[in-house]
């Protein structure tokens, strides 16, 4: 029969023996103890440097430790021993050690028993009682489904029946995390179903209750969702918001319709519709945008200044209809979605560039699609350069591809030469045994040799470039009034200098068609609002006016008009004809002494005019009307980054996914980016700034990737040569629809409509500063875009955790939001 236990086990926390004639191993609780310290350690050092978000819990800790520390044989001979020789735990028990095992040896007895305690022993407080496996219920010694997993062994599994789970805080936090790490991965939920990722958790958290699917994107998912649109709700609220709607396919065909509201720098979508089979007309529109309007007012405590959607024809008729009844509003057009439809004006305008545009994509169609040619391009590169350029594809849903596509086939011209001339009969063969595919082979050589289509393209690549950059300008969350009349004038000014050069008929040279579309889509604009806008931009004032068109006094009159219209006021402030005056001749609060547009770009460095307004007196009414309009945003890029970010969730593996679901997974994907960004934890990326020089340290503060401009699932059909044919003529239809509305946005008899090529002075240097940081974007882009390419060629490999058709179907059918 046994005795009584050797106090020598109160210092060890074992596991059972396999059998009867094994010993199990211990652990050396001041060993642990130890350990658990310098794991701590660890993660303060990473809060201070920044690394990490807190310490971890002491149950993850301890934990850890257990799988570090080195375990021993679990005799009585061996952990005395151990104690004797270890210096972390105290003379006195080291005496004790010391001292039984020289009685021992002097006194042979009947063999001590094994512990009683059981790895419970590592915790303190509440958690420091007696937990033996026999007591716990089975529900609380494992976490794993029912079912073995054969290799969780060894002090894994031991661990799993004996450790006590998390207590209730550390397993919500748990909860949380968890549901993050699975939103800001892109992971299907039923990964967490998963056999092998079950038992990673039960092996290395066994104190974790780990939940299933159902749960974890289901109530978890909700409880985070309610966390992010608090916290934005609570930023944005009694600050001027913006209303911006766009419409989307998803990859299950549906037609959703998203709401967006932005307000001081914070993005929050409120609603997202699928109209699938309602009908799409002005009317519905209207009552949607009147509902969110009093949504974003009465819930979340924005004060509505104006909407932007694109320019279809129900959304311009329903934002005419909105403005009729609510004057006080601004309605503009999406600036963004205007760029791409002069793209679209110079396309339709210059068939011969539309000629060389086919030609060029059919070259990278064909090379892209016959990986044998791809690999001949490949290794030819390889002879002069480092780094292997791909071809790029133009997509309509990416609004700098035309130009990216173009400089870099012409980046290729010498490489695509080369394998042409060397590999020519190899090329045919590749194509294929059909005459056809032969013929196309002989096709594309031809255009490769055509000097035609290279001297074609070089003029084509200076006249998209600007346009690439103005797309990049006008996407931007900060895209104010200001920016688009900005970039409206560098642009007219570029291809103005561009007809001067090459001195040709103005009416026969491509870059007319631009000038025209540009003329055309600023004729259509609210031009008091940009005018007034640019002009209350203390960087700018009316340095770049041409004064014998648009003389100060034309402008104040704007200004006055505006303010009564956006504060609806029947009569002006009593000192606004005074201020206004002192702003333009730099007078009291304006003088140079506070004023100076120098002094202010030195003492805001993000030279944010809504900044330098806010820091001024806020109940001037000069400084109240810039406020307001320097906070509208002319673009409703917040809807294409939630459709982009949606049609990264929503992919075709995962096609059962909910609209809600997908909705709610965005939002919290994007705020977790978000707070990447501003914690230094992503890629930096530059701010869509255009007003100076960003500096190295500039991050978009919402975390947005440089894909985020645009929904790639409705251009998947792009990369073909017949898409690019359908997304030309897509381009050309949209601008037809567009000129058939070209109605201003506030119409008024007593206004004039100043045309771009007398509102300013275009002979000023003023304008390259505000471009500089466009030209770095779109380096970035390309950049971006060869990532792109080479990793969607990459044998077809999916993203982790896309490997079920319908991993993430719900039984239920989800409700539009």
């Amino acid at each position: 029969m046994r005795g009584v236990k050797d106090r020598a086990w109160d210092h060890f926390f074992h596991e059972p023996p396999p059998t009867d004639e094994e010993y199990g191993r211990a652990w050396c609780i001041a060993c642990v103890s130890h350990k658990v310290s310098e794991l701590r350690l660890e993660d303060e050092s990473g809060v201070l440097a920044g690394v990490l978000e807190g310490v971890r819990a002491d149950v993850i800790l301890q934990q850890i430790a257990l799988m570090r520390v080195t375990p021993i044989t679990g005799r009585l001979k061996s952990i005395r021993n151990h104690l004797i020789a270890c210096a972390r735990v105290s003379e006195e028990v080291r005496a004790e050690a010391q001292s039984d095992k020289d009685k021992s040896e002097r006194h042979p007895r009947v063999k001590a028993p094994g512990p009683s305690k059981s790895i419970t022993a590592l915790y303190t407080g509440s958690q420091k009682r007696s937990c033996a496996n026999s007591e716990l219920p089975p529900e609380k010694r494992t976490h794993l489904k029912s079912g073995p997993v054969s290799h969780v062994t060894g002090a894994a599994s031991s661990i799993t029946q004996n450790i006590l789970p998390f207590d209730t805080q550390t397993q919500s936090e748990f909860f949380s995390d968890l549901c993050r790490t699975f939103v800001s991965a892109g992971w299907a939920w039923s990964t967490v179903d998963n056999p092998e990722v079950r038992a990673l958790f039960a092996k290395y958290i066994p104190g974790a209750a780990v939940p299933g699917r159902k749960k974890l994107s289901g109530p978890l998912l909700q409880i985070e969702l309610k966390k992010v649109e608090d916290g934005i709700t609570k930023r944005m609220a009694g600050h001027y918001g913006t209303l911006q709607c766009d419409g989307w396919k998803n990859v299950k065909k549906n037609h959703l319709l998203a709401f967006m509201v932005l307000a001081a720098g914070e993005v929050r979508c409120t609603h997202v519709h699928n109209v699938s089979a309602a009908r799409k007309n002005a009317a519905a529109l209207l009552d949607m945008m009147k509902d969110e309007l009093g949504y974003n007012e009465a819930t979340l405590g924005v004060v509505n200044i104006g909407a932007c959607s694109d320019a279809s024809g129900e959304s311009r008729a329903a934002r005419s209809r909105l403005l009729a009844q609510m004057p006080h509003l601004l309605i503009v057009d999406c600036y963004s979605h205007q760029i791409q439809l002069v793209v679209g004006d110079y396309l339709k305008k210059n068939p011969t560039v539309s000629l060389h545009i086919q030609q060029l994509t059919d070259v990278v169609n064909w090379f892209n699609n016959h990986s044998f040619a791809l690999g001949l391009l490949a290794r030819e590169q390889a002879t002069t350069r480092t780094i292997i350029l791909v071809l790029l594809m133009p997509n309509l849903t990416r609004w700098t591809t035309h130009s990216l596509s173009v400089d870099r086939f012409l980046d290729l011209e010498g490489d695509l030469k080369s394998v042409v001339a060397k590999q020519e009969a190899n090329l045919i063969i590749a194509a294929g045994t059909k005459a056809k595919a032969k013929a196309k082979a002989r096709e594309i050589i031809g255009y490769i040799k055509s000097e035609s289509l290279w001297n074609g393209l070089q003029p084509i690549s200076e006249h998209l470039r600007p346009l690439a950059v103005a797309s990049l300008a006008t996407q931007g969350i900060n895209t104010r009034p200001d920016i688009v009349l900005l970039v409206f004038g560098k642009l007219f000014k570029t291809y103005s200098n561009i007809l001067q050069r090459d001195k040709v008929d103005n009416t026969a040279h491509p870059v007319s068609a631009i000038l025209e579309s540009l003329e055309l889509r600023w004729s259509k604009a609210d031009q008091e609002l940009f005018i007034c806008a640019l002009y209350l931009n203390p960087l700018v004032s009316s340095r770049i006016f041409n004064g014998n068109a648009i003389p100060p006094l034309a402008i104040w009159g704007m200004c006055a008009k505006l303010y009564k219209r956006v504060f609806r006021a029947e009569v002006l402030p009593e000192y606004f004809a005074t201020e206004i005056r002192d702003y333009h001749y730099h007078r009291g609060a304006f003088s140079d002494e506070f004023w100076n547009s120098d002094f202010l770009a030195a003492l805001y460095a993000e030279q944010d005019p809504l900044e330098i307004w806010k820091a001024h007196y806020q109940q001037n009414p000069i400084t109240k009307l810039a406020v307001l309009i320097l906070s509208f945003v002319c673009n409703s890029a917040g809807c294409e980054r939630l459709f982009s970010t949606k049609g990264d969730i929503h992919t075709k593996k995962r096609n059962r996914l909910g609209p809600q679901k997908v909705r709610d997974t965005a939002v919290v994907k994007m705020d977790i980016r978000r707070e990447h960004a501003q914690q230094g934890l992503v890629r930096q990326r530059l701010k869509r700034r255009f007003m100076k020089e960003p500096a190295s340290t500039d991050v978009d503060k919402t975390g947005a990737r440089v894909d985020e401009e645009g929904s790639d699932s409705e251009g998947e059909d792009s990369c073909t040569a017949n898409g690019v044919r359908l997304m030309h003529q897509s381009l050309v239809d949209d601008v037809a629809a567009d000129e058939d509305s070209c109605v201003p946005e506030v119409q008024s008899e007593e206004r004039r409509r100043y045309k771009l090529s007398e509102l300013f002075d275009y002979t000023r240097n003023d304008w390259d500063g505000f471009w500089s940081a466009g030209q770095r974007k779109v380096a970035e882009e390309m950049e971006f875009m060869d990532l792109k390419s080479m990793s969607s060629t990459e044998d077809g490999q999916e993203e982790p955790g896309e490997e079920e058709l319908d991993s993430d179907c719900d039984n239920e059918v989800e409700n539009d939001v």
